[in-house]
């Protein structure tokens, strides 16, 4: 199986690179597989795990643009349309269409006629964008009467209630796997990735960006990298890094706290439902069916006080479970019904008094603004834009294909089984489960077991079996660090 993601630091630190991207969540991995299509050697550093922070947080919707159109950002929707055409067309396996409903209680866009307008437009705009790109092939939406609201979300608050829009998004189903898939295609079109190297200082020669010196948390030794391009991918430590690397760096990324939670209620509806607060904060909530269980999100607010706060204050959790309740009275949710928090923050910005998140992924380079040339920063808002953002900033670093480029096609997807199947397996066939654990470590850079159950598979879904899962997994695990050639023996032995 090709797209292996080979983790030896030493070796890579002998060789020269085009770009040097920091950050290995959705961004980064983005801009690397990019810089692959473009003929370009890529080196990609992330100092904890692939697909972690925000980019392992999201609520695993892959918006299309309707949304946008409220405020008629042409531009955001049309990166919306063809990013998420992008993930459909290449992640088959792990996305699919998901019908959204919104009840219209006569407000703004939530009246059936301004709906009907929207959902016009969007088809309008849709066949506009799709010139020179591929449709996404998702189906029409359209305005559904009262009945056929209620008969779709029975818990809809009927006082008020005229109908319901209906438009389709995109849901990953499997999100850990869209990364690490996206990661090994990088590295089958020759891109390098390493975790747990965090980059440190920036190497400057003759004025310009020479490379960096990163420090390998396994080995604990510090290392040169060598590249004329540094893309600065970091999410939110991209400033605190961009500041590192210039000191005359604008601020990049006002953190903004995010998160989502994953409730142990059946879902209220089969498709997900957009719900608005009545009053207060006049939040809007999606409420996602998630196999026997529900995502809602996602809540916004100030970043924890907090430095150490690595999530929201169990006030906030509170706040949006009142918030949701009032939304939809009779689901009586309560704190012990939160299985896990999904957190993370994202780039904010002051809209009056209020704070806002940014709508726009936003670039920055260095070199244009009195810093080191052949630096970049870039702040991702969206995980569905990615795609788009990272053919724009490789292009804005002036990276361009070398000449004719043989089109790397993705190597097939590493099959994932559940967690009751490996159970089984390994209860059954414990050479062949201890085998298929092996391998994908090996050839996905997993150094602990927190990567295996939270970045590779799903399997820590459940909190209350995460002890158990780590004392049946661990071991089976190779020693951390071992040579690709100690891993080969223990597949072997």
């Amino acid at each position: 199986m090709g797209g292996v993601i080979a983790r030896n630091p030493g070796a890579a630190a002998g060789r020269t690179y085009d770009v040097i991207v920091i950050g290995g969540g959705v961004y980064g991995i983005a801009v690397a597989h990019r810089a692959t299509c473009l003929g370009l050697r890529a080196l990609l550093l992330e100092r904890d795990d692939f697909g972690g922070a925000s980019s392992g947080n999201s609520l695993r919707i892959l918006h299309g643009g309707i949304r946008s159109l409220q405020s008629l950002d042409l531009r955001c929707f049309r990166d919306m349309f063809v990013a998420q055409s992008w993930f459909l067309r290449h992640f088959p396996e792990h996305v699919a269409a998901l019908e959204c409903l919104m009840p219209l209680y006569g407000r703004g866009l939530r009246r059936p006629l301004a709906f009907q307008a929207a959902l016009r437009l969007d088809r309008l705009l849709r066949r506009l964008c799709a010139i020179g790109h591929r449709s996404s092939g998702l189906p029409a939406g359209k305005v559904l009467d009262v009945q056929e609201t209620q008969d779709r979300f029975s818990l809809v608050p009927s006082p008020g209630l005229q109908g319901g829009g209906v438009w389709y998004d995109v849901l990953m189903r499997h999100p850990q796997r869209v990364l690490i898939d996206w990661l090994r295609w990088a590295c089958d079109g020759g891109a390098t990735a390493l975790n747990r190297v965090a980059a440190q200082q920036l190497l400057v020669k003759n004025g310009r960006v020479a490379g960096v010196v990163a420090h390998d948390g396994l080995t604990d030794r510090s290392l040169l990298f060598r590249a004329s391009t540094v893309i600065n991918c970091a999410g939110p430590w991209s400033e605190e890094l961009s500041r590192a690397f210039d000191r005359n760096a604008p601020e990049c990324f006002r953190p903004t706290l995010a998160f989502n939670l994953l409730l142990d209620r059946l879902p209220i509806a089969q498709s997900a439902v957009a719900v608005e607060t009545p009053s207060g904060s006049r939040r809007t909530y999606f409420i996602v069916p998630w196999g026997k269980h529900t995502m809602v999100g996602t809540y916004h607010g100030p970043e924890p006080v907090l430095p150490d706060q690595l999530g929201p204050s169990t006030e906030q959790i509170q706040q949006m479970l009142r918030e949701l309740n009032a939304a939809v009275p009779t689901w009586d949710l309560r704190l012990d019904t939160v299985l896990r928090v999904y957190s993370g923050l994202l780039p904010g910005r002051f809209q009056g008094q209020e704070e806002e998140l940014e709508t726009r992924a936003t670039i920055h380079d260095h070199g244009r603004n009195g810093g080191p040339p052949g630096l970049f920063t870039v702040a991702g808002v969206k995980f569905t834009t990615a795609p788009v953002v990272a053919a724009r900033v490789l292009r804005a670093a002036g990276l361009r294909t070398r000449g004719p480029i043989a089109q790397v096609p993705r190597p097939p997807a590493r099959p994932i089984p559940d967690l009751a199947s490996f159970r089984r397996t390994l209860a059954t066939k414990p050479r062949e489960a201890a085998e298929w654990l092996r391998t994908l470590v090996a050839e996905e850079s997993v150094l602990s077991v927190k990567d295996l159950l939270h970045r590779r598979t799903d399997w820590s879904f459940d909190p209350s079996e995460e002890h158990e899962l780590e004392r049946l997994i661990r071991p089976l695990m190779p020693p951390v660090g071992a040579a690709p050639e100690s891993l080969s023996q223990a597949r072997a032995g």
